[in-house]
């Protein structure tokens, strides 16, 4: 059972794992990739009866230009945060990255990847969470 849950996970194109998702509510119905004038930004979002929140943001600063095959350092070039209409926020970024495997910087672009980030809590404990995410570029305000 154990290698079908795995395997299913290797081929959802979306997904959230790691022990962050034991300690937060980090349940989404879909992703979007939107590009703002100062950041990238991956968004897992809710959207029980249309009133879509942002479950977690995974954001790329603008300084950096986002390009497919590329490896970037969250802690130096952006950040991992929850929705503030959660009424909660995650432990600071220990270590992150985010992988571009695709990417396109026009509207309607694929835009898929992965990342990997480790938290740690006020009592010093370290959680990981890992993501994937396959979706289309979104224009904002540019």
């Amino acid at each position: 059972m154990l290698l079908f849950l795995l395997a299913c996970k290797a081929l959802a194109p979306n997904y959230l794992d790691g022990s962050l998702t034991e300690s937060y509510d980090l349940a989404f119905d879909d992703t979007q990739a939107r590009l703002y004038t100062s950041e990238l930004a991956i968004e897992y979002v809710e959207d029980p009866q249309g009133a879509a929140t942002v479950v977690l943001r995974v954001t790329l600063d603008s300084e950096v230009e986002p390009k497919a095959g590329k490896s970037y350092d969250l802690v130096e070039h952006g950040e991992i945060t929850q929705s503030g209409a959660l009424n909660t926020s995650l432990p600071d970024l220990d270590e992150g990255e985010i992988e571009l495997e695709e990417y396109g910087d026009k509207a309607g672009a694929k835009v898929v990847g992965s990342f990997d980030a480790s938290f740690v809590t006020g009592d010093g404990e370290t959680l990981q969470l890992q993501g994937r995410f396959k979706t289309e570029l979104e224009l904002v305000n540019l």
